[in-house]
Order: C-alpha cells, then sequence, then structure tokens
C-alpha cells in the first residue's frame, strides 16, 4: 500500500556530496521509492505541514548543531511535540534523532570524544529485540554514522533501542511511534565513503585514519532496511 510521508528537511549535504547524490531527501526517497513523498526544507523557511495529511513523517540530518538554537530549528520543536502527541509515526535521523529528544527534555551537546564516523557495529538492546522497528534487526548491525553532536541524556520515558561502546544513544523511542536514530539508514557506500573523504579535505581528518575509515567501509544491509520498515509501520 503506498504511503503519504513528509520529509522535513533540516539542511544540505555538502556541495562535493550534492553533485553525486542529490539532496538528504532524495537518500530517503531512494530507499523506498514506490510511496508519496512530500517534502519541507524548513532549513530554508517552509513551514513545516499539518501533520495529520500523512501516514507518517520523516526528519533528515543536517550540518547544522541543535546547540546553535537556530530560528527555523527552536520553531520545529513545538510542531515535533505536536505530532509525537498527535501519535503520528515519526522517524527522526541525526539531527532529527537530536532535536527530538531536545524537544522533549533530553540534552544534546558536542561529544566528549570527537566526531564517530564510517561503518560501526551498534548493539540493540534488550527493549530493542521488543520493538517494532528495530526488532527485526540482529543482536547487533552495521550501520553507516557522521555526527559531532549527540543526545548526551535521552528524555523523560525514551525507551533505548540501541548503542555501541562510542555513543550510547544511538537509538531511542518515544511512546509508541516516535523512533530517534542517531545512525543513518539512508546513507549508501558511496555516501559514507565521500563523507569520510569531505572531512579529510575539510576537517584535518588524518590521512591514516581517513584510509582505516575507507578500509573498514561495508555494507549496512540490516540498518538500510529501517525507511522501508517505517513506512509498512506507518
Amino acid at each position: 500500500m503506498t504511503k503519504k510521508i513528509a520529509i522535513i528537511v533540516t539542511g544540505d549535504p555538502p556541495a562535493d556530496l550534492r553533485s553525486q547524490f542529490g539532496t538528504f531527501d532524495r537518500w530517503f526517497i531512494a530507499t523506498a521509492p514506490d510511496n508519496q513523498f512530500c517534502c519541507h526544507r524548513v532549513f530554508v523557511g517552509d513551514p513545516p505541514p499539518d501533520p495529520k495529511l500523512f501516514n507518517g513523517i520523516i526528519i533528515t540530518g543536517s550540518p547544522a548543531m541543535v546547540t546553535d538554537r537556530q530560528t527555523w530549528s527552536e520553531q520545529l520543536k513545538p510542531w515535533i511535540r505536536a505530532v509525537v502527541e498527535q501519535s503520528i509515526p515519526l522517524l527522526a535521523v541525526c539531527y532529527g534523532h537530536q532535536l527530538l529528544a531536545d524537544a522533549f527534555g533530553g540534552t544534546v551537546d558536542y561529544h566528549p570524544q570527537g566526531r564517530e564516523i564510517g561503518t560501526v557495529a551498534i548493539e540493540r538492546t534488550h527493549e530493542g529485540a521488543t520493538d517494532p522497528l528495530f526488532g527485526n534487526l540482529g543482536c547487533s548491525f552495521l550501520a553507516h554514522v557522521t555526527h559531532a553532536q549527540s543526545v548526551r541524556s535521552l528524555p523523560s520515558g525514551a525507551v533505548l533501542l540501541a548503542a555501541n561502546e562510542f555513543e550510547p544513544h544511538h537509538g531511542f523511542r518515544l511512546g509508541s511511534n516516535a523512533w530517534g536514530l542517531q545512525f543513518h539508514p539512508e546513507f549508501n557506500l558511496g555516501i559514507m565513503g565521500e563523507y569520510i573523504r569531505y572531512h579529510q579535505r575539510f576537517s584535518g581528518l588524518d590521512d591514516d585514519i581517513t584510509a582505516k575509515l575507507l578500509d573498514n567501509l561495508q555494507d549496512a544491509a540490516q540498518a538500510a532496511t529501517l525507511v522501508k520498515r517505517f513506512i509498512e509501520l506507518c
């Protein structure tokens, strides 16, 4: 059954990635193209839509930082609270994950160990095993990541679904159908590799570390199923 999904776009990828792979919304659409998607670029002034018009909502990642408290970002928080309170399915990824936590009283800040980037192993929690979205994943799964900030403490009532040694809050659920993911189910190997090269060029990522990260790139097939699975649940 075709679903109507709103994508709340909170930024654009760097120019090199955008020229090769398109904008963030296109990456999500590619994972489940047989649906109807409506994209709202809130970071450049598009108003968020009436959530009741959609089967589900996706919030993308962003090069912005939640702690910068940009006007468009702060104005999105009461809308996110309304989405959750109305029990409309929500999938919030990376920046979206952090903004979801922040909107409900969690804490977001720079990770004390710096940026997590590349293909990493993530452990599903006991609660994750019975979660409608995470339950089909293995106890441990690979995912693509790149983030400098993270959720340092979860909102009250949030259920922790996934973590690893670096990032203790890789996935959580609020209520019955709002999920936050720090990792990127919409990334493919090409996107992840280009992000590593981008940070080598512009963020001073060491050449030896870059080479190791590129050598360690792996397919993240299980994580990649989560967008399609979310839409099925909508």
